[in-house]
């Protein structure tokens, strides 16, 4: 009879152990999606919060700071932060943007300030790289250097062109073009190219602008200079911090004022 009692004793006790088990189980399991729920969340609203002061910022144009609680749709939230922006330090390396076929990028050889030249041109020699995705007999660059002093420009074009996919102007300067590979690297993008211009553009004296359309193929632009690069853009930093201690940060890069291939157009 004590043995019989001893042993229900025993199933009871494993019986409470299994149960303890699966409850304290179940328990653990619950709170931690509650917590990482709560954590996403919180995630969420400082993301959504540092694009916030993004779009105040390029909104208003404004170069002052934005200081996140400031914002209407922020007040009160208990979310801290702000949003800066700052010019962008260019090495003598640059890798641009990707330029679907028969459109243009502009590339800036003078400091940029609200819409004016600051007049300190860069100074050397540019070699461009191109055909990051086709050979060089695929696609063409047209290159066009504006120079001058406002109101007297001049526009000086050279053509790269191995694969005869356009047809010479008299007016035009054809560039020799290389076809060995080689990587560009500015420090955020490492991209490898199939083509450059050789020998390497010799910069005009009071050079503006660079427009490089890119004709045939797409590609992104690798440019090596001869001395560091004028700024592209700037780069808008924006971070913000919940009441729970989650932070997100967002950074944009907004490119100088590009202009479009439809109001720079030129025939072969």
């Amino acid at each position: 009879m004590n043995n019989q009692k001893g042993q229900v004793l025993l199933i009871v006790i494993m019986l409470l152990a299994t149960v303890s088990t699966v409850v304290m189980s179940i328990t653990f399991k619950s709170i931690t999606e509650t917590q990482t729920t709560k954590l996403e969340e919180e995630a969420q609203k400082a993301l959504a919060a540092a694009e916030a002061g993004i779009e105040q910022m390029l909104g208003t144009g404004s170069t002052a700071t934005v200081v996140l609680d400031s914002l209407p749709s922020l007040s009160g939230s208990g979310i801290t932060g702000q949003t800066t922006i700052a010019s962008v330090s260019v090495p003598a390396k640059f890798n641009s943007a990707r330029v679907s076929q028969d459109q243009q990028y502009t590339f800036y050889l003078d400091d940029y300030y609200n819409g004016t030249f600051a007049g300190s041109p860069y100074i050397g020699n540019i070699t461009l790289y191109y055909g990051d995705s086709v050979g060089c007999s695929l696609m063409a660059l047209e290159i066009s250097i504006l120079t001058g002093v406002s109101p007297t420009y001049t526009l000086t074009r050279y053509i790269a062109d191995t694969g005869d996919n356009l047809t010479s102007d008299t007016e035009e300067r054809g560039l020799d073009i290389s076809a060995s590979p080689i990587s560009i690297n500015d420090g955020s993008l490492n991209i490898a190219y199939n083509c450059r211009t050789s020998p390497s553009i010799t910069v005009p004296a009071q050079a503006k602008l660079m427009i490089i359309r890119a004709i045939g193929n797409g590609t992104r632009l690798g440019f090596d200079g001869s001395a560091s690069l004028k700024t592209q853009g700037k780069i808008i930093s924006s971070e913000a911090k919940t009441q729970a201690g989650v932070t997100r940060r967002v950074q944009l890069f907004q490119s100088y004022p590009q202009i479009p291939s439809d109001f720079f157009v030129t025939s072969f």
